[in-house]
């Protein structure tokens, strides 16, 4: 079965169209100095601070706080390694394993 559907079929239809965001909406509804006869919102706006404009990072920082970040990490994890001394299988602490390995040096000399 084909998608046609004849013209004698059909029923009243209006094309949809997107609307361009260039144009401005008309609101009747919302109230307008022009059409309520006083000035709404001007002391607002006298008293309402205009936003910062938004800095955002260029690539280059961007890059700079990945960098960063790596750094911490690898700084941070390092510390941790060192703590707990895991080499080779072994649970022991850093200052443990030193000890070991003097004691194993001693008794190679």
């Amino acid at each position: 079965m084909s998608g046609f559907i004849p013209r004698e079929k059909l029923t009243a239809y209006q094309r949809w169209e997107l609307a361009t965001f260039d144009e401005e909406e008309e609101t009747s509804e919302l109230p307008t100095p022009e059409n309520s006869g006083e000035s709404i919102g001007a002391a607002a706006e006298e008293n309402t601070p205009e936003p910062a404009p938004l800095a955002l990072p260029t690539a280059a920082d961007i890059e700079q706080m990945h960098d960063e970040a790596r750094q911490q990490g690898y700084a941070e994890g390092h510390a941790e390694g060192l703590a707990e001394g895991r080499l080779t299988g072994h649970e022991a602490g850093h200052a443990e394993g030193l000890e070991e390995a003097r004691a194993v040096t001693a008794q190679l000399a």
